[in-house]
C-alpha cells in the first residue's frame, strides 16, 4: 500500500497511476482519502457501483462472522503511518 498526499501525486501522475495496477494507491488530501483503482474501458458508473455494494457486504459478512479486528482511532494512525 502507498499513501501520498495530492502535490506528491499531481508531480508524480505517471508514476502512480502505474503503480495502481499492481498495488493499492492512496491519495490523501487534508481529512479526505481516496483509492486510485483501474476500471475497464468500458465499465461505467452503473458497472462499478454493484462491485463497491459487494465489498461493502463482503465487509459486514466479515463483521458477523467475528472475522475482524476492532482498533482505536489511535492504533488506525499509527498503522497507517499518520
Amino acid at each position: 500500500m502507498t499513501l501520498i498526499n495530492t502535490n506528491e501525486f499531481s508531480i508524480n501522475l505517471q508514476k502512480y497511476l502505474k503503480m495502481a495496477l499492481s498495488e493499492q494507491v492512496y491519495v490523501q488530501n487534508g481529512r479526505n482519502r481516496f483509492h486510485i483503482v483501474k476500471v475497464n474501458n468500458n465499465e461505467t458508473k452503473k458497472d462499478y457501483i454493484p462491485k463497491v455494494s459487494e465489498i461493502i457486504d463482503r465487509g459486514l459478512k466479515n463483521i458477523q462472522e467475528g472475522k475482524t479486528k476492532r482498533y482505536t482511532i489511535e492504533e488506525l494512525q499509527f498503522k497507517m503511518g499518520l
